[in-house]
C-alpha cells in the first residue's frame, strides 16, 4: 500500500514540474518552498497562518501572479459553475505517465452546477479543454493544440461564430482580450469588446508564458547556434499589439556542445511587485531531461538585468522579497545541494529547504490538502473524516465510487482542483498500468474512471457530479 501511496505521489509532482506555474510572494517569513520528486522528508502541523506547508517545509505567501479570469476548466460564473462532462471515450485509452489526451470530434455536454445546488445540462458540442465566459457568451476551443477551431456559442450553446482557428491559451478578463495561437498568425489577441471580436497579430515566432495588467509576456529564440548554448529573449506584448520590446536576453554560455540538447527555453517565469525572475535552460535526452540552466533577475524598471546563478542549476526555484533582504532558493547540479542565496549580500548556504507542488494536492497525515496559488495558503480538499466516508484510504485506493475491486496495482491522481468561497471542485482518475504501451523506461497507463467530486465548504457535503 504504502508503494502504491508514493507511486501516486510522484506521478502527481512529476505533472506539477511541468507547468509553468507563477507565483508572487507576499509574506515575510524566511521559509520558502519549492518542487520535490521525492517522498516527504518532515512532518508539519497545519497553522491558521498565511502560510503554504509543504510536504518539505514552510513557505511564505504565495499569490496568482497572472490576472484572475473566468477561464479554465470549471468557471465561476455569477455563483454557478460550469465544466464539460467527458466520458470514456473522449480520452485516449492509454498514455505514457497518465497523460490522456483527448479524442477528436466527439460531443460532450456542457454541465452547470447552479447557486443551488443543482447540476443541470446546457448544450452538447465539440468542445474541449479550457474555455471561457465572458458577457454570456462561451469562448472555447474543439481542439488543445493549434489545429482547432476557436469559436464562440451563447448561454444555450447557440449562435455559434467561428473566430479563427487555433487554440486560446489565456485571457484579460479587465480589458476582454483573449490570448490564442496558431500556426498562420502565432499569438493574437482577439477583442471581445469590439465590433466583430478584432484580431491583433502579437508575435508570430513567440511563446505565450503569462499576461498581466494588459500585458503579455513571452519568450522568443534567436536564429542560429546560440539558441542551442543558452541564448533565449524574454519579451513583452500589450493586448492591443502595442510596444513590444525585450526585457532580457540571456547569454548563449551555458553549453558547450549545440548538438547535446534543443533550444534554450524558459522553464520557470515568476513575477513579483518588484522584479521578474525567469529560469532557462534546454531539454535533451532520450528521457527528456532537463540539461541544468541559469536564473535570471528582471528589474520592474527594466534596469539592471542581471543573471543569479553562475553554475548550472535546476529550473525550480522561489524568491523570497521581504523588504530587508531578497533571498533565491535552487538547486546547485554541480554541488548536489540545495541552496539558499541572499541576493543583497550574494552569501550563498546550504539549506533543507525543498520545492512543493503548487496549485496541486497532496496527501499529508491523512488528509488531501492543496496548495492554493491564489489564496496562498494551504486548502483542505478532503479531510480525513472526508476520505474515510469516501472509502479512499491514505495511498489513494478508492473503492465507493468505481465497481471494480482495487488492487496495489491501481493508481490514482487528482486533477483540476478549484475553490470557491462555497464549494471546491476535483476530479479524481484511475488507471492500471499498460505495459505492452511502454516506451523503455517510460511507462504506460490505462484509465479506467474518472469521477467529478464537488464539496460544499460551508456544510461539509460531498457529491459525485459525474462519473464513468
Amino acid at each position: 500500500m504504502k508503494k502504491t501511496f508514493f507511486l501516486c505521489l510522484i506521478a502527481v509532482l512529476l505533472l506539477c514540474s511541468c507547468t509553468k506555474q507563477t507565483e508572487e510572494t507576499a509574506g515575510k517569513s524566511p521559509h520558502s518552498a519549492q518542487v520535490q520528486t521525492e517522498p516527504f522528508r518532515k512532518s508539519w502541523e497545519l497553522k491558521d497562518l498565511p502560510f503554504v506547508i509543504t510536504p518539505a517545509g514552510e513557505a511564505t505567501a504565495l499569490a496568482q501572479t497572472q490576472d484572475k479570469n473566468h477561464f479554465g476548466e470549471y468557471v465561476d460564473y455569477k455563483g454557478s459553475f460550469y465544466f464539460r462532462q467527458y466520458k470514456k471515450k473522449d480520452y485516449e485509452e492509454t498514455a505514457i505517465h497518465q497523460n490522456h489526451g483527448y479524442v477528436d470530434g466527439r460531443k460532450r455536454n456542457m454541465m452547470c452546477y447552479t447557486d443551488k445546488g443543482k447540476l443541470k445540462t446546457l448544450f452538447s458540442d465539440e468542445g474541449v479543454g479550457s474555455f471561457y465566459i465572458f458577457e454570456d457568451r462561451f469562448f472555447a476551443m474543439t481542439r488543445t493544440d493549434t489545429q482547432g477551431e476557436i469559436y464562440s456559442v451563447d448561454m444555450k450553446g447557440e449562435n455559434r461564430h467561428v473566430l479563427e482557428k487555433g487554440c486560446i491559451l489565456a485571457a484579460d478578463e479587465k480589458k476582454g482580450f483573449l490570448i490564442c495561437k496558431n500556426e498562420d498568425l502565432g499569438l493574437f489577441s482577439v477583442n471581445l469588446n469590439a465590433v466583430n471580436w478584432a484580431i491583433t497579430p502579437l508575435t508570430l515566432n513567440g511563446s505565450f508564458l503569462a499576461i498581466k495588467d494588459g500585458l503579455v509576456y513571452y519568450q522568443e529564440s534567436p536564429e542560429g547556434e546560440e539558441a542551442y548554448l543558452g541564448k533565449v529573449y524574454l519579451k513583452r506584448i500589450s493586448t492591443d499589439g502595442i510596444g513590444d520590446m525585450v526585457l532580457a536576453e540571456t547569454k548563449p554560455d551555458l553549453y558547450d556542445d549545440v548538438s547535446a540538447a534543443g533550444k534554450t527555453m524558459i522553464r520557470q517565469f515568476r513575477m513579483t511587485p518588484y522584479n521578474i525572475y525567469f529560469s532557462y535552460g534546454s531539454v535533451g535526452g532520450s528521457a527528456a531531461m532537463y540539461q541544468g540552466g541559469g536564473i535570471m533577475c528582471v528589474p520592474a524598471d527594466g534596469i539592471g538585468v542581471r543573471r543569479l546563478t553562475t553554475a548550472l542549476v535546476d529550473e525550480h526555484f522561489f524568491v523570497e522579497e521581504t523588504g530587508f533582504a531578497d533571498y533565491l532558493y535552487f538547486y546547485s547540479f554541480a554541488d548536489d545541494v540545495y541552496s539558499q542565496k541572499n541576493l543583497t549580500t550574494e552569501e550563498i548556504t546550504a539549506t533543507e529547504i525543498v520545492a512543493g507542488p503548487v496549485n496541486q494536492v497532496f496527501m499529508r497525515e491523512k488528509e488531501l490538502l492543496f496548495l492554493n496559488a491564489d489564496t496562498g495558503k494551504t486548502e483542505v480538499v478532503f479531510s480525513k473524516e472526508d476520505l474515510d466516508a469516501l472509502e479512499l484510504t491514505e495511498d489513494l485506493m478508492l473503492k465507493a465510487l468505481t465497481d471494480t475491486p482495487s488492487s496495489d496495482s491501481y493508481i490514482y491522481d487528482f486533477k483540476n482542483t478549484v475553490f470557491s468561497e462555497q464549494y471546491v471542485f476535483t476530479e479524481l482518475y484511475r488507471y492500471v498500468p499498460a505495459p505492452e504501451e511502454d516506451i523503455g523506461w517510460r511507462a504506460a497507463y490505462r484509465l479506467i474512471s474518472r469521477a467529478v467530486l464537488v464539496k460544499d465548504r460551508t456544510t461539509g457535503e460531498i457529491k459525485v457530479l459525474d462519473i464513468f
